[in-house]
């Protein structure tokens, strides 16, 4: 008989989707910190504060991204 488990009510299932999509959102709010750097020429202080980003997440981003 095959084991049968229900991974919508498995703890560790339900916390591996959460880390995911918090993880998710953070590269979405450094690829758009990225955008508005290059194509808006906003200063990276000026993207750091309303996106709420630490300057220096920011400037490694953009080291790895040229």
């Amino acid at each position: 008989m095959p084991i049968v488990i229900d991974l919508k009510n498995d703890p560790y299932f339900i916390q591996g989707i959460q880390t995911g999509k918090e993880e998710g959102k953070i590269e979405g709010k450094i690829e758009s910190a990225i955008t508005f750097i290059k194509d808006f020429h906003l200063p990276i202080e000026e993207v750091s504060k309303k996106l709420h980003i630490p300057i220096e997440t920011i400037k490694k981003a953009l080291e790895s991204n040229k």
